[in-house]
Protein backbone atom coordinates (compact mmCIF):
# COMPACT_ATOMS: atom_id res chain seq x y z
CA UNK A 1 0.00 0.00 0.00
CA UNK A 2 1.28 3.12 -1.36
CA UNK A 3 1.74 5.52 1.97
CA UNK A 4 3.75 8.36 0.49
CA UNK A 5 0.78 10.87 0.05
CA UNK A 6 0.30 10.78 3.81
CA UNK A 7 3.26 12.78 4.24
CA UNK A 8 1.66 15.80 1.74
CA UNK A 9 -1.71 15.62 3.98
CA UNK A 10 0.12 16.17 7.00
CA UNK A 11 1.99 19.31 6.42
CA UNK A 12 -0.55 20.62 4.49
CA UNK A 13 -2.71 20.05 7.89
CA UNK A 14 -0.28 21.29 10.02
CA UNK A 15 0.85 24.07 8.00
CA UNK A 16 -2.81 24.89 7.70
CA UNK A 17 -3.07 24.68 11.45
CA UNK A 18 -0.10 26.99 11.69
CA UNK A 19 -1.47 29.63 9.42
CA UNK A 20 -4.97 29.49 11.41
CA UNK A 21 -3.13 30.00 14.67
CA UNK A 22 -1.31 32.79 13.26
CA UNK A 23 -4.11 34.63 11.99
CA UNK A 24 -6.64 33.49 14.65
CA UNK A 25 -4.64 33.31 18.39
CA UNK A 26 -2.27 35.88 17.74
CA UNK A 27 -3.77 38.34 15.41
CA UNK A 28 -7.51 38.61 15.13
CA UNK A 29 -8.34 37.48 18.88
CA UNK A 30 -5.61 39.57 20.49
CA UNK A 31 -6.91 42.82 18.50
CA UNK A 32 -10.47 41.88 19.12
CA UNK A 33 -9.89 41.70 23.02
CA UNK A 34 -7.76 45.09 22.92
CA UNK A 35 -4.13 43.21 24.10
CA UNK A 36 -1.19 43.40 22.09
CA UNK A 37 -1.21 40.73 18.66
CA UNK A 38 1.74 38.63 17.90
CA UNK A 39 2.67 38.02 21.36
CA UNK A 40 3.74 34.46 22.06
CA UNK A 41 3.04 33.44 25.78
CA UNK A 42 1.73 30.48 27.48
CA UNK A 43 -1.72 30.68 26.55
CA UNK A 44 -1.25 31.19 22.76
CA UNK A 45 1.60 28.60 22.89
CA UNK A 46 -0.85 26.17 24.09
CA UNK A 47 -2.75 27.30 21.18
CA UNK A 48 -0.67 26.22 19.00
CA UNK A 49 -0.59 22.84 19.55
CA UNK A 50 -4.19 22.67 19.43
CA UNK A 51 -4.17 24.15 16.23
CA UNK A 52 -2.08 21.50 14.91
CA UNK A 53 -3.60 18.71 16.25
CA UNK A 54 -6.97 19.25 14.96
CA UNK A 55 -5.15 20.47 11.51
CA UNK A 56 -4.17 17.01 11.47
CA UNK A 57 -7.58 15.13 10.47
CA UNK A 58 -8.32 17.30 7.58
CA UNK A 59 -4.84 17.16 5.93
CA UNK A 60 -5.01 13.24 6.46
CA UNK A 61 -8.91 13.98 4.73
CA UNK A 62 -7.24 15.69 1.96
CA UNK A 63 -4.65 13.33 1.20
CA UNK A 64 -6.88 10.23 0.95
CA UNK A 65 -9.19 11.75 -1.53
CA UNK A 66 -6.28 13.17 -3.67
CA UNK A 67 -4.99 10.03 -3.55
CA UNK A 68 -8.11 7.79 -4.33
CA UNK A 69 -8.67 10.45 -6.91
CA UNK A 70 -5.46 10.24 -8.90
CA UNK A 71 -5.92 6.36 -8.60
CA UNK A 72 -9.29 6.43 -10.25
CA UNK A 73 -8.08 8.53 -12.83
CA UNK A 74 -5.52 6.95 -13.90
CA UNK A 75 -7.83 3.73 -13.74
CA UNK A 76 -9.55 5.47 -16.55
CA UNK A 77 -6.82 6.94 -18.78
CA UNK A 78 -5.08 3.53 -18.55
Amino acid sequence: MERHGDRGGVALGLACGVMWWTVGALWIMPANMGTRVFECNDVTSSSLGTHLVFGLPPGLAFGSVARAMSKQGAGRAG
